[in-house]
């Protein structure tokens, strides 16, 4: 009977932190970037890694581009606003650190605001810059679903580019070069190419993503479902006794 009242003392204060802490760890991992009909395709501390190739930059070899944090800014329409930092990997040292092109410092830029429902779309200055330059820019689309034509709006009303959209893919065409960018379906850059005179001279491909498969809450049920489990099969083999 001790032992019963134990196992049964322990299958309480299991159900007790599943139905008490666990909830307050969802409220901190859930998804609350939302805003409209869209919301961000990563969480703050996510990175997403490229391998890099170019006949003009043949030292960098890979670029890591990392959410730093998110946030909602309520003005007139309310927007989402996304700031990312991008950095290069020194082979020297084996890190990363922030990309330097033309004496620009790219890391903690803002680099992405918008607001899907009212299309809004706009990027930092300095990301059209690494766009130029092979380094990607557009890295990440307001998903839910992703569409991409809010990209297309943006270039077509703010820059002198002009773009075109075929399913996940955009592509750009900046004065005699293009940009031929490719997007998964949580919107985020998966390939990016750029050519001139129709040839390729860099690309930029994704190669690992900071997206965990099974999130604390998975984890912390399967923990209680084994716990159960491990405490149904004592007690069956007590009674066998």
């Amino acid at each position: 009977m001790r032992y019963q009242k134990i196992t049964l003392e322990i299958l309480i204060i299991l159900l007790c932190l599943y139905y008490f802490i666990l909830p307050i760890q969802a409220l901190k991992t859930s998804p609350t970037f939302i805003l409209g009909d869209s919301c961000v395709p990563m969480d703050e501390e996510g990175f997403i890694e490229y391998d890099f190739e170019s006949s003009v930059a043949p030292s960098l070899s890979k670029v890591e581009v990392k959410i730093l944090n998110i946030y909602q800014l309520n003005n007139n329409p309310p927007l989402l606003v996304v700031n990312i930092s991008v950095s290069e990997l020194n082979p020297n040292i084996n890190e990363y650190e922030a990309l330097i092109v033309d004496s620009i410092e790219f890391a903690n830029q803002t680099c992405l605001l918008y607001n899907k429902t009212e299309q809004y779309f706009r990027y930092n200055q300095n990301m059209e810059n690494l766009l130029t330059n092979g380094f990607g820019g557009f890295y990440l689309m307001p998903n839910d679903p992703v569409d991409i034509n809010i990209v297309k709006g943006y270039i077509d009303a703010y820059t002198s580019w002009s773009a075109s959209v075929e399913e996940n893919t955009i592509t750009i065409e900046i004065n005699n070069d293009q940009a031929i960018l490719q997007y998964n379906d949580q919107g985020i850059l998966i390939k990016e190419e750029i050519k001139s005179a129709g040839q390729i001279v860099s690309t930029l491909s994704m190669v690992v993503t900071n997206e965990p498969t099974i999130s604390f809450g998975g984890l912390f049920a399967l923990f209680f479902m084994m716990a159960v489990f491990g405490l149904v099969f004592i007690q069956w083999n007590m009674k066998k006794r």
